[in-house]
């Protein structure tokens, strides 16, 4: 398979047919899942032929991703065994054929040749035109420059990527450096595959790391050459008095990204019923009946970085979350976002509620 690039299916995606010299008419077949088959068909008569078509295939797509339940943990030994290939029910694999004036300019499906579909979303709307053809994407699903803690006695969360193919068959690199001793760990990572690697290396639990993500580029003039993808840093938090909660939630990028909540946690129990009057005699003349119960907890971040608020934006906008594994949903609708220049010391308190009720119902 060759990867042409993401769509995040949670913003515009637009596939662009460009005049050549006029555009009378576009269309397009949108293949989804891997198909190999025509499952959506757009057409559109262009109002301005010197003007391009644009078909936004987000919605189509987004469809047909699955609705991720469970944030899938992988290893070194994994990756070490190439058996770290991303979670497939985080992503459809996607392909479209491109018609200008009835006439064939950029065929995919039957091919090897994909889209990525993940249900994230981007800063900017995404513009699939003629040259997003000729490239071979190489991405790495988190923040640039990511700092994050984790807590030691739990598994810590997945870096996810993409990296593309190579033509000489050279393998991309992963750098986990140790951030008290400075060694260098390095792994060899797949070329063209979607695979997920630890955020730490189990070497660095008590100490933590950085990583940075090497990836071959081969320019138009000169030798091949390693550049740099991705850089990001975490450190390991242990916590005394509390019992840390685990956060789980699905990302800006469409994948897994987890936190932990530090400080003291409050779980809380509302419960709800309705009451019918059966007699006016008696010590018993009221009788309650739909008695149900739900579950709520209120975290705190304890103390954070202005950086922080990247991950509570992502956060808040998530569709999926998972507190200490149990699908949750976020019930703090707004917050200030912090910054260092007006607070020293920042924090949050946020509230979720639990996606079921106590008493599940057989009807």
């Amino acid at each position: 398979m060759i990867y042409y690039g993401v769509i995040y299916t949670r913003s515009l995606s637009n596939v662009g047919i460009n005049p050549a010299p006029t555009t009378n008419n576009g269309g397009l077949d949108l293949s989804v899942n891997n198909s190999g088959q025509v499952d959506y068909e757009y057409y559109k008569v262009n109002p301005n032929p010197t003007e391009p078509l644009y078909f936004n295939v987000s919605p189509a797509i987004n469809d047909y991703i699955p609705n991720s339940q469970s944030f899938v943990p992988t290893t070194i030994a994994n990756v070490l065994a190439g058996t770290n290939t991303m979670q497939t029910d985080l992503y459809t694999l996607n392909q479209i054929d491109r018609y200008r004036n009835g006439v064939v300019i950029g065929a995919q499906i039957g091919s090897e040749n994909y889209w990525v579909g993940l249900k994230g979303y981007r800063d900017n709307e995404l513009t699939i035109t003629n040259d997003c053809y000729n490239t071979i994407s190489h991405e790495v699903f988190i923040n640039d420059f990511y700092t994050a803690y984790y807590d030691v006695n739990r598994p810590v969360g997945n870096i996810y990527m993409l990296l593309g193919y190579y033509q000489e068959g050279r393998a991309h690199k992963v750098d986990y450096i140790n951030n008290r001793t400075g060694v260098v760990i390095t792994i060899d990572l797949a070329e063209n595959k979607l695979q997920q690697i630890p955020y730490v290396h189990p070497d660095n639990i008590q100490d933590g790391n950085s990583v940075t993500i090497r990836y071959w580029n081969s320019p138009p003039i000169g030798a091949p050459s390693m550049r740099t993808l991705k850089e990001c840093i975490f450190y390991p938090k242990q916590e005394c008095k509390y019992t840390p909660v685990t956060c789980d939630f699905i990302s800006k990028y469409g994948v897994w990204k987890r936190l932990f909540f530090y400080k003291a946690s409050y779980l809380n129990l509302e419960m709800t019923n309705q009451m019918m009057k059966i007699s006016d005699f008696g010590i018993n003349q009221n009788r309650t009946f739909g008695t149900q119960g739900s579950l709520s907890i209120k975290v705190n971040t304890d103390w954070v970085g202005e950086e922080f608020n990247q991950d509570l934006i992502e956060l808040m906008t998530s569709e999926n979350i998972l507190i200490d594994g149990v699908p949750a949903r976020m019930k703090t609708k707004s917050t200030e976002l912090h910054r260092n220049i007006n607070n020293k010391t920042i924090n949050y308190t946020l509230e979720f509620d639990f996606n079921s009720d106590i008493i599940r119902k057989s009807l």
